[in-house]
């Protein structure tokens, strides 16, 4: 099957002109013919708007009055990430009403003194938002849920007040510094059960405390049998597991001990290759780009899918693509069908996209096909990425100048979206 290069288009008038922009290039065989670069940019372009309907409709973004000392006639609002082993070194913005008011990291909250009526509440995502109607004098809990995979982001989830005051008992507000909007947000003292400094001290229960003893000596046998592999599955497992109830230390040499096994398993690939046991190299390559947790994603993921992508080209045969990574294409390409009706499910394509790539990360076109997904969610950070990876994935694509274009226009998009 072969798929030729397709601009997205600004609307649908401007779709109907389209010609192609570039030679046609031979894929790997997907199984999917509805999921042509044709029919796949064709589902895209039919979710945008037609000139001038948004502005039309939107009403006029309301304005975050400043808060007063006193909470009297205001209602509170509890926004809140529970601590968890994903993007854990990561700190993500919450918006109030399309104004950035803190930067809320892993295991932390503000709370801030807002006018009653109507607010939205998000993460850069702006289809997964929290809209609440508040009453003066009441509360409010909106949980920032982390979901990773190949690109991660948060959605923002309204919940019931007595869910919101459990979940926030173990955590911290977020530091002075992360604090955006001073006249919305308040100033917040150290949760209870947390050292002076800030710091967070152990939680682990004495049940816990043994499991974890338990988890550890496993994972370190695995180790000392020089099984590497097995043993990033259970260090990852542990971090998962008890990260949240650890002291700060224990969480650092977790970490550095994780980054240590990751090092290992690419030098063991590396070693593999020069023994041209490319297979095993690339089984070894997988194992660690499919474990590498997100505090070490900068260091490893890029540099990791890379060995993949150089491997994979001069292997004879090439791997087969199996067929649950298809499967997943397949379900993507019905989210992007439905997302005409639902844009929810543009969500849904971009996960099904990470699973497949998760599955086969050397497969050039999905990395394409979620860049696009990911520009129309005005993420444009990511979906460069994702260009820059179908690039390095398919150096000798007869659409590279086109696609490399594209990516620089999203790097400047990215840009000037954090200027403002």
């Amino acid at each position: 099957m072969r798929w030729p290069f397709l601009e997205i288009v600004a609307s649908r008038e401007d779709f109907k002109d389209l010609v192609t922009t570039g030679s046609e290039m031979t894929s790997l065989k997907s199984g999917n013919p509805f999921l042509s670069r044709i029919a796949f940019a064709a589902a895209i372009a039919c979710l945008l708007p037609l000139p001038g309907v948004i502005s039309a409709q939107v009403a006029p973004k309301p304005a975050i009055p400043s808060a007063s000392p006193s909470v009297a006639g205001r209602a509170t609002l509890h926004v809140y990430r529970q601590w968890h082993f994903a993007g854990s070194l990561g700190k993500f913005p919450a918006f109030v009403d399309e104004r950035e008011v803190a930067s809320v990291g892993n295991g932390r909250f503000f709370v801030a003194r807002l006018e009653p009526g109507r607010h939205v509440i998000r993460n850069k995502d702006k289809t997964r938002t929290a809209e609440i109607d508040m009453k003066a004098g009441q509360d409010y809990y909106v949980r920032l849920e982390f979901t990773s995979g190949f690109v991660n982001h948060m959605i923002a989830t309204h919940v019931a007040e007595e869910v919101g005051r459990s979940e926030m008992q173990p955590l911290k507000p977020v530091e002075a510094g992360n604090i955006k909007d001073p006249n919305i947000v308040v100033a917040q003292a150290a949760g209870p059960g947390k050292a002076a400094d800030g710091e967070h001290a152990a939680t682990l229960s004495p049940e816990e405390e043994s499991a974890l003893a338990a988890a550890t000596r496993s994972a370190e046998s695995a180790e000392q049998a020089a099984d590497l592999q097995g043993a990033l599955n259970q260090y990852s497992s542990i971090y998962n597991t008890y990260g949240p109830g650890l002291a700060p230390a224990a969480l650092r040499d977790l970490q550095a001990h994780i980054v240590k096994i990751l090092s290992a398993l690419e030098s063991s690939a590396s070693e593999a290759e020069g023994k041209a046991n490319q297979r095993e190299a690339l089984a070894i390559y997988m194992t660690a780009l499919n474990g590498t947790p997100d505090f070490a994603a900068d260091q490893f993921d890029q540099r990791l899918r890379v060995h993949i992508f150089t491997l994979v080209a001069h292997l004879t045969p090439p791997p087969a693509i199996p067929e649950e990574a298809r499967r997943h294409v397949g379900y993507a390409a019905a989210a992007v069908q439905l997302a005409e009706k639902d844009p929810a499910q543009l969500d849904s394509a971009i996960d099904e996209f990470q699973q497949a790539l998760r599955i086969a990360p050397w497969w050039p076109e999905l990395y394409y096909n979620t860049g696009l997904l990911l520009e129309k969610k005005e993420r444009f950070g990511d979906a460069a990425r994702c260009l820059n990876l179908y690039l390095l994935a398919a150096p000798n694509a007869q659409d590279a100048a086109a696609v490399r274009q594209r990516m620089y226009a999203l790097e400047y998009k990215e840009k000037a979206l954090h200027k403002n």
